[in-house]
């Protein structure tokens, strides 16, 4: 599988477009998941409850260290303000 961060993004849902295929993951804010319409993935995750699901659930950590086989990270702070 290939796991996509930002996949909702510019880059991101272009990325995702041209990859499109039943094992993709995708990880972005769930807010804009409407931007990924149209595109043939496997699963769409709020980045925020990913990381928790990470964190906190060991069989989902496992799931996609066993499943994912590439991380293609576009995701990014576009807010020039942020110094965090």
């Amino acid at each position: 599988m290939i796991l996509i961060t930002g996949a909702a993004g510019f880059i991101g849902k272009r990325l995702a477009s041209s990859l499109e295929k039943d094992s993709l993951l995708l990880v972005d804010d769930i807010e804009k998941i409407s931007a990924c319409d149209g595109i043939k993935y496997k699963d769409y995750y709020d980045y925020r409850s990913f990381i928790e699901q990470l964190e906190n659930d060991d069989d989902f950590a496992a799931f996609i260290a066993k499943n994912v086989d590439i991380i293609l990270h576009q995701g990014a702070c576009t807010d020039t303000t942020n110094y965090d």
